[in-house]
């Protein structure tokens, strides 16, 4: 499976382009351009190596199935991709479309996260959510949710949507 994500970021410290087999763990063969001269990882290179983490599913291709949900709220400019893995699980991935680096400044521009509810019609048993540019942690979780409001950054959001089977 091939995922894709696209985001316009030139020399930002943020996730820019992502397109990488998720059944290959890619990262312990990245070249030396993603560390900074002092040896520790550079942003970019830690949020792609969590994304990688989080999504990863190695083993043969499947059929992936359909997740019946709505996107309402502030959706201006929201980008999102559904993603499935072999054991049902769903990773829907959000994210605002917008410039947040000033090229000409060279400095980042704050973009406020915009509000959204995901809504699920159809039985899920838990809802959890992971910022992979900050951290491969667990950022919040709900049970048997109908409703979720999401905060969507201007970098990957990813909810984990495990189905009832």
């Amino acid at each position: 499976m091939m995922v894709t994500i696209s985001r316009n970021k030139v020399d930002s410290p943020q996730l820019g382009y992502l397109s990488v087999p998720i059944e290959k763990h890619v990262v312990k063969g990245c070249p030396l351009y993603y560390r900074i001269i002092s040896g520790s990882e550079k942003p970019a290179f830690t949020a792609l190596k969590n994304m990688i983490s989080l999504l990863k599913d190695p083993g043969a291709n499947f059929t992936p199935g359909a997740l019946d949900y709505t996107l309402s709220g502030n959706t201006t400019n929201i980008h999102h991709t559904l993603l499935q893995k072999r054991n049902g699980t769903f990773y829907l991935i959000l994210w605002q479309e917008v410039s947040s680096f000033d090229p000409d400044a060279k400095q980042n521009i704050n973009v406020t996260s915009r509000q959204v509810t995901l809504t699920l019609n159809q039985p899920i048993g838990s809802a959890n959510t992971y910022l992979p540019n900050n951290s491969k942690a667990l950022l919040k979780s709900a049970t048997n949710p109908n409703k979720i409001t999401l905060n969507v950054p201007d970098y990957p959001l990813v909810v984990e949507l495990p189905t009832l089977f």
